[in-house]
């Protein structure tokens, strides 16, 4: 693999690569309106993460977790894939990307029609809820009505958060 250090330089690496493979995160997102993790204005200064050890040993921090992901999806979901988006799904479309890895759940890579074949989200996506019990997974609408209604944890209909 060459070291690239200028834009002349990736492109000439990449018209010659038989293989492409990119990595995503936060950064891609911001210009869509989705605010970083560290930044300052960053989601950490307002939200500290719940691991999943904290989510499945206490009902308070499933709800601090609902709180977060509550109130940020209004924003994730509004968000609409921009430039950089719409430019990896048109390499993956022209065969010059092989696979992209993002960190990110906003769920913009999947909206902008990057190929899902060729697209591993590592954080999962914040579009879909799933069941701990009896893990249905299904759109994130319902469970989020029920978190703005007041359910402090949505549950499953098997009664499971």
């Amino acid at each position: 693999m060459a070291t690239v250090g200028t834009l002349a330089e990736l492109a000439e690496c990449w018209a010659a690569a038989e293989r492409v493979v990119v990595l995503t995160g936060a950064g891609i997102s911001t210009p869509s309106g989705v605010p970083d993790f560290r930044s300052p204005g960053g989601r950490w200064e307002r939200y500290q993460p719940v691991t999943i050890q904290e989510f499945l040993a206490s009902q308070e921090k499933r709800a601090e977790y609902w709180r977060y992901k509550g109130e940020t999806w209004k924003t994730i979901s509004a968000a609409q894939p921009n430039a950089a988006h719409q430019a990896l799904r048109d390499m993956a479309v022209a065969g010059r990307v092989r696979l992209l890895v993002t960190q990110n759940v906003d769920g913009l890579h999947e909206r902008s029609g990057f190929p899902l074949e060729r697209l591993v989200a590592i954080h999962g996506t914040d579009a879909f809820v799933q069941c701990l019990r009896c893990g249905r997974r299904e759109p994130r609408d319902g469970a989020q009505r029920d978190w703005e209604s007041g359910v402090a944890v949505p549950p499953c209909p098997c009664g499971a958060p």
